[in-house]
């Protein structure tokens, strides 16, 4: 999910004003010791590399960069995030990081989740688990020798987190609605750094917030998806 979610507006019983007092260096040092290496500062030589998106037109310099390969590490990272007094903000591939851009990012730990990628399909049940780094194309790999498809869009290198939660829309959009109905549940993690499942029968106000409802909750570490009972298709565009 790509936007940026606030802290907690008190940590160990002080403010959130006591909390921007501590210099970013000592921030940075926090974070240090508690992400090791999973996390880039600016100074750093790799830094030019993990904060650069998909879409090249968007300058993205925040505080600092995370880059976690599972669930867990996005735990540690938002908790550590928030116990610094830092913004948070999630990012798959970067489609459309000028609109991050548009916000300042100098307290902000931008969460890449391009490492976090994976897809497990369910052929008895015609869903798959995907997770929040994945691309289309992952999907699409895993789906055809069942002889099943998804609602993906034209682009297989587009993130199905970002895809699905703002709307999806498909070649199959007319026979099946866009892709976000097709999102049966979510892992998220929320910005007390919790990981919640969210679907129509648990954390249902979350769930209805992730899939297009309003701001930004958590981190989407993986999503639980419908998928098509179609092995070959024929579609495209008019233009």
């Amino acid at each position: 999910m790509v936007g940026v979610a606030a802290s907690p507006t008190r940590k160990n019983g002080l403010p959130m004003a006591s909390l921007f007092e501590t210099s970013l260096d000592d921030r940075a040092m926090a974070l240090r010791e508690a992400l090791g290496s999973r996390v880039v500062f600016a100074h750093e030589p790799e830094y030019d590399v993990v904060r650069a998106p998909w879409n090249p037109t968007a300058d993205q310099r925040p505080f600092a960069v995370a880059t976690p390969e599972s669930a867990d590490d996005v735990v540690a990272i938002v908790r550590a995030a928030t116990t610094a007094g830092l913004r948070i903000a999630a990012q798959s591939t970067g489609h459309a990081a000028p609109g991050l851009c548009e916000t300042d990012l100098a307290d902000v730990v931008l969460v890449r989740l391009g490492a976090l990628r994976g897809v497990t399909v369910h052929p008895e049940t015609r869903t798959a688990t995907v997770l929040g780094g994945s691309h289309w194309n992952d999907v699409l790999d895993a789906t055809a020798p069942h002889g099943l498809t998804a609602l993906h869009g034209s682009a297989g290198d587009v993130s199905v987190v970002g895809y699905s939660l703002n709307g999806g829309v498909s070649f199959y959009a007319r026979a099946h609605g866009l892709g976000i109905n097709a999102v049966r549940s979510a892992q998220v993690v929320t910005a007390d750094g919790t990981l919640v499942r969210a679907s129509a029968d648990e954390n249902t106000d979350l769930f209805w917030a992730v899939r297009g409802g309003s701001g930004s909750f958590g981190i989407v570490v993986s999503l639980e998806i419908n998928l098509l009972p179609y092995a070959d298709v024929f579609a495209g565009m008019l233009l």
